[in-house]
């Protein structure tokens, strides 16, 4: 049974099995899929999930189309499902999964979730429906860089498809709102495709940018979509700059530091170059000196003695 309570001014139902829950009418299954964008190789989860069930008096059982009818699915090496998950005591809400791997088209369809009575005749009491589409890689959009990063002001984002069939769209929410401050740019030489990219600003720190890969036919952009952030935006220095902490644009020492070694070198070589003037200079004068006083010369202090007569 159901009872309806007063709370805030707000009716809730609850389901309450009293006194046995196999009497209780069990609620239309509900199928979900994880991941919603599941892709070829890759895996997929559907969770059927009712109210109302009981493990001792229900089972859930998973069918799916194919040829314009519906055949059990079978546990495989691809195919197993979950054991019954208790996901709320009060409303006795159950759940199932079924996890396919190895994705494939063939794997497409209608899935449908259906809740038996576990008994001889196997009654059905409801069932939920879900449909399962498998994407091809070429379909996806390509994000870069994707999901959380860490750029610097003025780095590159790019949004791209990777086939012509597909245009690019950003926004800044689930929904398909484009931003303006995406530019459509030529793609990479012999790449396919279209672009989009946005220079970084530190405005956009904190900001996830959604990327959609659209086709005219589809205005459903959030159907295949990819995320770039939340972005942390390193922003461009800002200290003062001065002279010694100045660097070339090519790899080496500052201005300032070569300047301060260029100055004490070149007047350190002058001073070495003054220096060995001096002492060159003054030895070859000490050389010519020596050379006036040789064995053959005669001291003038004897010729001026030598010289002198006496009247």
């Amino acid at each position: 049974m159901g009872i309806i309570s007063i709370i805030s001014g707000c009716f809730v139902f609850f389901w309450l099995c009293l006194p046995s829950p196999s009497e209780c009418q069990v609620s239309q299954p509900t199928v979900s899929s994880f991941p919603v964008q599941p892709v070829e190789n890759g895996n997929v989860t559907l969770t059927c999930s009712a109210a109302g069930f009981d493990p001792n008096a229900h089972m859930f059982t998973w069918l799916r189309s194919y040829n314009s009818s519906y055949v059990n699915v079978i546990p495989d090496h691809r195919m197993s499902f979950s054991p019954d998950n208790l996901i709320n005591e009060m409303v006795k809400l159950y759940s199932q999964s079924l996890t396919i791997t190895n994705l494939t088209k063939s794997d497409e369809g209608l899935y449908l979730c259906v809740i038996v009575a576990n008994n001889t005749a196997g009654t059905i009491l409801t069932n939920g429906q879900g449909r399962l589409t498998v994407n091809s890689t070429e379909e996806f959009p390509v994000c870069f860089p994707n999901g959380p990063a860490v750029v610097n002001e003025g780095n590159i984002l790019t949004c791209s498809t990777v086939i012509d069939e597909r245009t690019p769209v950003v926004s800044d929410t689930k929904e398909p709102v484009e931003r303006p401050d995406w530019v459509k740019t030529p793609p990479a030489v012999n790449d396919s495709g279209s672009r989009l990219q946005k220079s970084v600003k530190v405005a956009d720190d904190g900001v996830t940018f959604f990327c959609f890969s659209a086709t005219p036919e589809n205005q459903n952009w959030t159907s295949l979509s990819c995320k770039i952030g939340p972005l942390t935006i390193i922003p461009y220095p800002t200290t003062k700059i001065t002279p010694s902490t100045v660097f070339t644009d090519e790899p080496g020492l500052a201005v300032g530091v070569i300047t301060g070694i260029t100055i004490p070198l070149i007047l350190l070589v002058g001073l070495v170059t003054i220096l060995v003037s001096y002492f060159v200079y003054r030895r070859k004068r000490t050389s010519n000196t020596t050379s006036d006083k040789g064995p053959n010369q005669q001291n003038p202090s004897h010729i001026y003695a030598t010289s002198i007569r006496v009247y």
